[in-house]
């Protein structure tokens, strides 16, 4: 998909993305319901990038699970995080529990051993317990608005597709555009590690653009919830 076809501006129909004409009305209700809690990672669904070099994605709906190759939405926040298992997460008798010390915003650590993430040890690249990477998983939470949703889901993306999502976010400000201000396509495409590992990495583009009324109102609405995202912690 060509830069020039990224960025056209096409109508989205307001039906479809009701945070485009609620704007932060939406969140002032959820705060009012909430009573003054906030929001945490287990109150939003989590979608993750399966492992073994699938290539659809795991999505929850009221009706059930769905399975797609691709899907689309508004990303309303995303921030980088981190999470630290003593024990890989991958072993049968911790999966599924929270790690050890995290993170919401990659600088300080919440837990064991926690404190300052850039000089702890377990950020070290060749920290891993397999391969060069990081004990301690740098990842990017990205919080995403689907068709007809009020809250958003969260994306973590991976250490393998950081850089890939980061060159998105990019070209969407070379380009002038915030990344609130389109809707955008997730799809995942097969890759392989040097050990010969097959894996996906997250693609993303733009599939269509808000109008500058319906960005303006999504930018409201990203800017009231933000103070509730940014406190959610990596898992």
């Amino acid at each position: 998909m060509s830069e020039e076809k990224e960025v056209a501006m096409v109508e989205v129909e307001k039906s479809v993305y009701p945070i485009a004409v609620l704007g932060g009305n939406m969140v002032e209700a959820l705060a009012e319901n909430l009573g003054g809690e906030t929001l945490s990672a287990s109150d939003l669904q989590r979608v993750k990038v399966p492992s073994g070099g699938q290539t659809a994605w795991m999505l929850e709906d009221i009706d059930g699970e769905e399975i797609v190759k691709t899907f689309q939405g508004i990303i309303v926040f995303h921030k980088l995080a981190r999470a630290y298992w003593a024990i890989s997460p991958d072993d049968e008798e911790v999966a599924g529990n929270p790690p050890d010390c995290s993170s919401p915003d990659s600088i300080t650590g919440y837990g064991d051993p926690g404190g300052n993430c850039e000089s702890c040890e377990f950020a070290q690249y060749g920290s891993a317990l397999k391969g060069e990477g990081q004990a301690c998983k740098l990842v990017r939470q990205l919080f995403i608005v689907r068709e007809g949703e009020l809250l958003p889901l969260m994306l973590n993306v991976p250490p393998s597709s950081l850089k890939e999502v980061k060159s998105y976010l990019v070209r969407l400000a070379a380009k002038g555009r915030k990344y609130h201000s389109v809707v955008t396509e997730f799809s995942l495409v097969k890759a392989q590690s040097k050990a010969g590992k097959d894996y996906v990495k997250i693609h993303c583009s733009v599939a269509e653009s808000l109008t500058p009324e319906q960005a303006a109102a999504v930018a409201e609405y990203a800017k009231e919830i933000r103070g509730s995202l940014e406190k959610v912690r990596g898992e």
